[in-house]
């Protein structure tokens, strides 16, 4: 287990809610166990206000698999 790709995920939701200012969408994903749901649904309710480059960083923050999921070094890259 790496605590700190625990620690992006958490930054992930974080920025998730910051972006949509919406409880309802943190409670829409929190249960999906598919990202390529997870994806749909956060193109669905970002695309319009962020880009596809914003979105797709965060939803490799959101990766459920830790093994795929971004670590900090990775954000910066």
């Amino acid at each position: 287990h790496n605590p700190f790709k625990s620690d992006v995920f958490s930054l992930g939701f974080c920025l998730l809610y910051a972006a949509a200012l919406n409880f309802n969408l943190l409670y829409e994903i929190r249960d999906v166990k598919d990202m390529k749901i997870i994806n749909i649904i956060l193109r669905k309710h970002l695309k319009k206000n962020y880009s596809e480059k914003f979105i797709t960083i965060l939803g490799k923050m959101l990766e459920l698999d830790e093994n795929k999921r971004y670590d900090f070094p990775s954000l910066i890259s």
